[in-house]
């Protein structure tokens, strides 16, 4: 593994957001292991239990160096406890939902999407938006109530993390985020 004084690295952020990309890309930086938390939360039969999600928290946290990325709250709050960074990828909508209908046109195109169709689609998209734009967080059931997240809800539970978050608001920052890494000049303080 490489020598890095971040060993634990969360990536956060909507749909099309580009967290997989970005913790992908530190895959290869750092060849640490990655966490996918949308293969936690749910399985091809639908929600996965809490207890289990937690099971699975502290086996990731068990490991002395890794990335996770998800959209997830609540249940997630030890990841970002014990995170040495958090980013946050807060892209303006309407380059997130182009994200969206590109990566849904194109496993349609190969054949491969789970929830083909246009309904589907714009079904998906408009839900993005309004939790994009939203003023007021939805209140939760539960902690593993993930349709009670929007942009305001991951505001609020990162702020005690403040810190040790770098908060990327357009593509740029996240270039610049991957630029300082690679030469061995990164500083959360520049943020």
């Amino acid at each position: 593994m490489s020598k890095s004084p971040l060993q634990k690295i969360h990536i956060i952020g909507g749909a099309g957001s580009g967290k997989t990309t970005l913790a992908n890309w530190f895959v290869q930086q750092l060849n640490y292991p990655c966490f996918y938390l949308d293969q936690i939360g749910w399985s091809t039969s639908g929600k996965v239990p809490l207890a289990k999600r937690m099971e699975d928290i502290q086996q990731i946290l068990l490991q002395p160096a890794w990335i996770t990325e998800g959209v997830f709250l609540w249940w997630t709050d030890p990841l970002l406890e014990h995170a040495d960074l958090i980013v946050w990828l807060d892209l303006p909508f309407p380059l997130t939902a182009w994200r969206i209908v590109k990566r849904h046109a194109v496993a349609s195109w190969k054949g491969d999407n789970p929830h083909a169709g246009v309904r589907h689609l714009m079904r998906f998209v408009h839900g993005v938006g309004k939790n994009h734009y939203r003023k007021e967080p939805l209140i939760p059931s539960g902690p593993d109530d993930d349709f009670a997240i929007t942009r305001i809800a991951t505001k609020q539970c990162l702020d005690p993390f403040i810190q040790k978050v770098i908060h990327c608001q357009k593509p740029k920052a996240v270039r610049q985020v991957q630029n300082q890494f690679q030469a061995n000049e990164f500083d959360i303080a520049t943020f």
